[in-house]
């Protein structure tokens, strides 16, 4: 896709999306969904595929501390700070790694009309060099790898639509593009096309969210399975009044990510502190 076509995608999204209804959060995806004034923190530990003589110490993991706040009634503005860790021992030796991912910020817009959100933001780049620790914080978390991406500049404008399905159902559906630029002076620019689907249960104590997340590099060659990848989840969700723990499991349907990180299990605790 052409920077041009890109810019279309965008307006497109924008003019569809100007009559939104009541903010549902947009970053992250596996918090308690359609809450706003927010402040959460998850932390994901995956199951990493070793040799015989090598082991993962704990924590060998990824972190997000992220929050979203209302400026005016229907604008919040959102961010997130993402943290890794690796630390692995391979004949008695061991070497630890720990690396500050590229930070997120953006505005969450939704209109008056109908119940969708906008998100527009941008990963800064402040990852300069890959290492032990990016690479666990990209297969930990494959929906955000640009979190942890070395050199790499990222902005994208998602689309989110809540579909209710009877009282205590909701579908969410989140899609729209992602530019990802070489910061070093490389030609290659990527464009990607983000979308998931997920299902949220909302009973009095608990809620409950199963989805898939999928992300397709739309430059370049090849075919659609080499060149997306996908993931299921599973998030259980105690709703407290002010805090909000829960438990996540993820797991990649695509081989080139299971091969390496099979399953990811994280614990997510989100406040709504600030909301009245």
């Amino acid at each position: 896709m052409s920077p041009p076509r890109f810019l279309s995608v965008v307006a497109f999204t924008l003019l569809l999306l100007m009559g939104g209804h009541s903010i549902a959060a947009g970053q992250p995806i596996w918090v308690k969904p359609y809450d706003t004034d927010r402040l959460a923190l998850e932390a994901y530990q995956p199951t990493l595929e070793t040799t015989d003589d090598e082991e993962v110490n704990f924590p060998t993991s990824a972190f997000f501390l992220s929050g979203s706040f209302l400026f005016t009634d229907q604008t919040a503005v959102a961010f997130d700070v993402p943290f890794a860790r690796s630390s692995r021992t391979i004949d008695g030796a061991t070497t630890t790694d720990a690396a500050v991912g590229n930070p997120y910020v953006g505005l969450e817009i939704s209109g008056q009309r109908r119940p969708l959100l906008l998100e527009i933001g941008a990963r800064l780049p402040a990852v300069s060099d890959a290492g032990a620790a990016t690479n666990v914080g990209t297969l930990t978390d494959f929906d955000r790898r640009e979190a942890f991406d070395a050199d790499r500049f990222s902005a994208q404008i998602i689309g989110n639509a809540r579909l209710g399905a009877g009282d205590d159902l909701s579908m969410r559906l989140r899609a729209g593009p992602l530019l990802s630029v070489d910061t070093e002076g490389d030609d290659r620019t990527d464009v990607i096309a983000l979308y998931n689907l997920q299902a949220w249960f909302e009973g009095d104590r608990f809620l409950i969210g199963a989805g898939i997340t999928g992300r397709t590099v739309t430059t370049g060659g090849g075919s659609f399975g080499g060149r997306s990848t996908f993931h299921g989840g599973l998030s259980v969700i105690f709703d407290g009044a002010r805090i909000q723990p829960g438990v996540l499991i993820k797991t990649p349907f695509s081989s080139n990510v299971r091969d390496e990180a099979p399953l990811a299990v994280g614990l997510t605790l989100s406040t709504s502190f600030w909301t009245e």
